[in-house]
């Protein structure tokens, strides 16, 4: 099955949660100055390596931290009207992996 039909064989409120995610990766991407493939690549490593947080140097290789963070949390929450998102980078972010 091709994404597309992947994508519209979901229910609305999954393929609202979907596009949603989406625009908050392509955000942290933005905010962390790097391509949106790029970023891909890292999420994906991430998924892979779940137990190995050491995927968040791009944080630090892109000048990341508390400001990167701020921003990041701030645009998702604008663009997809909630922060829950936002609140799971900020607390990756930030070193706390117990959420």
């Amino acid at each position: 099955m091709d994404p597309t039909t992947a994508i519209q064989s979901l229910p609305e409120d999954r393929q609202t949660a979907l596009k949603h995610w989406l625009v908050r990766q392509q955000l942290i991407a933005n905010a962390l100055g790097v391509a949106m493939d790029e970023w891909s690549r890292h999420l994906d490593w991430a998924t892979r390596n779940c137990f190995d947080g050491s995927y968040l140097r791009i944080l630090d290789e892109h000048g990341g931290g508390d400001s990167v963070t701020a921003k990041s949390n701030r645009d998702a929450e604008k663009a997809t009207g909630g922060g829950s998102a936002g609140a799971v980078f900020g607390a990756i972010t930030n070193g706390n992996r117990n959420f």
